[in-house]
């Protein structure tokens, strides 16, 4: 049986679609702008860093902070939050510093990062009502693997408050194939191709 899916994808930009179920097993993608959702702080560390980049961004969109350059500057409003002033650091030395543990703003930016991935995905979740599952694509979360699942991600997707029943048994899966796109195309040609 067929269900509601949402893919997600933080990489360049953030990514966002639904994908619904329709007749003979075929999906029909909802395409969005999903990563313009206003971004939710959860805890102190959270709403400070809310207000800090809201300084400069004004409204701040969970593409803000769930991209390569949303890292970058996550961990600048991390270190300015500690009191510290921000190396100049891209998103993979970023990753890369917080996965071997060097740095402790890039260990707590990138968990960080998790946690407010793991919300918006709750929120996408019960907006889709994807019951068939959420899968994380994008460029990012392949390679932050390790954090991701040590990460407070679990905690942020199923804190929906009194809709938490309805995210319990939703799937969630990363997706590290190299070539998703290509596999999606392919896909689409041959369900074309067999009207």
């Amino acid at each position: 049986i067929s269900r509601p899916m949402v893919v997600l994808g933080p990489g360049t930009g953030l990514g966002v679609a639904g994908l619904l179920p329709g007749d003979g097993g075929a999906y029909t993608v909802v395409k969005s702008e999903g990563g313009g959702i206003g971004f939710a702080p959860d805890g102190e560390l959270e709403r400070a860093v809310m207000l800090n980049l809201s300084a400069s961004l004004g409204r701040v969109t969970c593409e803000d902070i769930l991209c390569g350059r949303g890292l970058v500057r996550l961990y600048g409003a991390v270190a300015e939050i500690a009191g510290t002033v921000p190396i100049d650091l891209g998103p993979a030395e970023i990753s890369r510093k917080a996965l071997s543990g060097e740095d402790p703003l890039c260990v707590r930016s990138v968990h960080t990062f998790c946690h407010i991935l793991g919300h918006l995905a709750g929120d996408l979740a019960l907006m889709f009502n994807a019951v068939g599952g959420v899968f994380l694509g994008g460029g990012i979360l392949p390679q932050i693997k390790e954090i991701l699942l040590d990460s407070d991600f679990c905690a942020g997707f199923e804190a929906r408050g009194a809709k938490s029943h309805l995210v319990d048994k939703v799937p969630v899966h990363l997706i590290e194939e190299e070539t998703p796109a290509l596999i999606g195309a392919s896909y689409w040609l041959m369900h074309q191709l067999r009207k």
